[in-house]
């Protein structure tokens, strides 16, 4: 490993909470992956995990307000990329915040189970005073 592939790298990028800017983080996604030597599969996932995150902060935590602020932290490590999701929302109901059924016919609840299925690692971070952190780690490998 050359000390370039050694090197760790934080990424932060500042949004606004419009839908034309999820597209926009897909395409840093990308080039993030591609730098990082990221599969194309391993990419194509963490970008639909991160995809689904900023769609439900638009819509439910931001109820489309175009003019709130979303930040994504991307820590890239040789073996993986951490990344924190940050809004200052209104905080998710905890109550319906589970996966649904897969046998329920519904267009919406599938979100989790994307997120939970294309990363290695998921947390919410409900703590601050304000809004919500979601952490993912995608490892490489």
């Amino acid at each position: 490993m050359t000390q370039e592939e050694n090197r760790e790298e934080i990424i932060k990028l500042k949004i606004p909470s419009k839908a034309i800017f999820i597209r926009k983080t897909r395409q840093v996604i990308d080039e993030i992956c591609e730098r990082a030597s990221f599969p194309k599969k391993k990419t194509q996932q963490l970008k639909l995990a991160i995809n689904e995150a900023l769609a439900n902060i638009i819509s439910y935590a931001y109820n489309h307000d175009p003019d709130k602020v979303i930040y994504i932290y991307f820590l890239i490590i040789p073996e993986r990329i951490e990344v924190v999701i940050r809004d200052f929302g209104k905080k998710p109901d905890l109550a319906r915040m589970k996966p649904r059924d897969l046998n329920q016919l519904d267009d919406k609840g599938l979100g989790l189970l994307i997120m939970e299925k294309f990363v290695d690692y998921m947390a919410f971070d409900f703590s601050p005073e304000i809004g919500t952190e979601l952490k993912f780690v995608k490892n490489r490998d």
